[in-house]
């Protein structure tokens, strides 16, 4: 689904991503995917790869999949956040 830039970090500014497959984006997206159908999330690849890539945007979220990821809050902020933001898209 995710194709070369499956489970890294993108750079907002940049139109590729960037490093190694990543424990915490791996957990949080799949996580995030994981309560919705194959052929739905299919059906909708672009727009959610868009949002998921879209998350690098908020300081927050790339800190919570990218420095000290052990930590309560960051667990939580790397599960919800993109949880949230296929919410509306996958409804």
């Amino acid at each position: 689904m995710f194709g070369i830039g499956a489970f890294r970090r993108w750079n907002p500014n940049s139109p590729s991503p960037s490093g190694r497959i990543s424990k915490a984006i791996f957990e949080s997206q799949a996580l995030a995917l994981a309560d919705y159908k194959p052929d739905i999330v299919l059906a909708k690849k672009e727009i959610i790869q868009n949002a998921l890539r879209a998350l690098f945007k908020d300081p927050v979220y790339g800190n919570a999949v990218s420095f000290g990821t052990g930590s309560y809050r960051k667990v939580v902020d790397r599960i919800v956040k993109p949880r949230e933001a296929l919410k509306e898209i996958l409804k």
